[in-house]
């Protein structure tokens, strides 16, 4: 998954608009949150032992790798600020 990092330049990084990672985030948190419903579900209705609910904590586990890759190239591309003496992070996000 490192790979990601690696293959964009600064400059393509650069160009990627506010607006793209704004709503590459919104629609990953909602594909997570996804998934995690549907890991609820099945945790109900079958036993832990299901092969398909072994399949979606695999593809969980995953999509949460593709998390830390994303966490690292967007704090590349925007510095941290911190906010108030309880080192809350925010990203700046330019007009």
């Amino acid at each position: 998954m490192n790979s990601l990092i690696h293959t964009m330049t600064p400059e393509e990084l650069h160009d990627l608009s506010d607006s793209f990672w704004i709503k590459l985030g919104v629609e990953h948190c909602n594909m997570k949150k996804s998934i995690s419903h549907i890991i609820d579900l099945l945790s109900i209705n079958f036993t832990k032992s299901n092969p398909m609910l072994k399949l979606f904590w695999q593809f969980y586990t995953l999509y949460s790798d593709l998390s830390c890759v994303l966490d690292d190239v967007v704090c590349r591309h925007y510095p941290y600020r911190i906010l108030n003496k309880e080192d809350v992070m925010f990203i700046d996000i330019p007009p």
